[in-house]
C-alpha cells in the first residue's frame, strides 16, 4: 500500500463547486488514469481518499490537500502528470509526496481578502478607522449554523490582521481559526467589523494562502 499527497489549488469557476463534487471529481479523474487506488473493505468499498480541511464554495485556495491510498504506483511523477492533465480547468496540482504520517490537527488558516468600500470615505480614512475598532478585547458579530445563531466574539479566533489602502480597494491579510472545533469565515470577520460610517465592504476576492496547526 502507498500513500501519496496531493497538494493543489482550486480557483476559477472551481471554487464554485461543492466539496463533495470535489471528491467525485477526483474519484472519476482517478479512474480515467486507470490508477490502482485502494479500496475500502465492507458491503461499501470506496476510494480511500483523506481531505484536509476542504475549502468552502466560493473562495479560492492555493492550499488544498488530499492524501491516496494505492495498491502500487510505478511512477509517482508520471501519475500525477496524468492527473494533473485529466483534472478540469481550476483544479491544478502544486506538489505531490510521499508523506510519512497523517495530517496533523489544523487550527488556523491565512487568507487574502479583497474588498472594495462602498461607504462614503475614503481609504486611508477607513483603514485607520479599522485598524482603531480592531484595538479591543471584545467584537461580537452573530454567527449563523445548522444548529441556530449565536453570538460570539471574533478578537480570540483573529491571530493576524493587516490591512492596507490599495487605492480603488482595501486588502486584508488574515490568519483566522479554522477547524473542526471552530472555524472564523473571513466573511464573518468582515461583517465584524462593517460599520455604516466607514466601511461597508464589497467583497471582490477571498483567498485561502495557508493551513495551519
Amino acid at each position: 500500500m502507498i500513500k501519496l499527497r496531493f497538494k493543489y489549488a482550486k480557483k476559477g469557476p472551481c471554487i464554485w463547486v461543492s466539496h463533495l463534487d470535489i471528491l467525485r471529481l477526483w474519484q472519476r479523474t482517478l479512474q480515467r488514469v486507470n490508477a490502482d487506488v485502494a479500496y475500502s473493505q465492507g458491503y461499501n468499498p470506496h476510494m480511500q481518499l483523506t481531505f484536509a480541511l476542504p475549502i468552502g464554495v466560493g473562495v479560492e485556495s492555493s492550499c488544498e490537500m488530499v492524501d491516496i491510498e494505492f495498491n502500487s504506483v510505478d511512477d509517482m511523477l508520471k501519475l500525477s502528470s496524468d492527473i494533473a492533465k485529466t483534472l478540469p480547468k481550476g483544479i491544478e496540482i502544486i506538489s505531490v509526496e510521499q508523506p510519512i504520517s497523517k495530517f496533523p490537527k489544523f487550527t488556523k488558516a491565512r487568507y487574502h481578502c479583497l474588498v472594495k468600500n462602498q461607504a462614503a470615505i475614503g481609504n486611508k480614512v477607513c483603514v485607520s478607522q479599522l485598524l482603531k475598532s480592531l484595538n479591543t478585547q471584545e467584537l461580537n458579530v452573530d454567527k449563523t449554523t445548522k444548529k441556530g445563531t449565536t453570538t460570539i466574539n471574533v478578537i480570540p479566533h483573529l491571530f493576524e490582521v493587516i490591512i492596507n489602502d490599495e487605492g480603488d480597494n482595501i486588502s486584508f491579510n488574515l490568519v483566522l481559526s479554522a477547524g473542526n472545533e471552530f472555524n472564523i469565515k473571513p466573511e464573518l470577520f468582515l461583517k465584524s467589523i462593517t460599520n455604516d460610517e466607514y466601511f461597508i465592504p464589497e467583497i471582490i476576492s477571498i483567498k485561502r494562502l495557508e493551513i495551519i496547526t
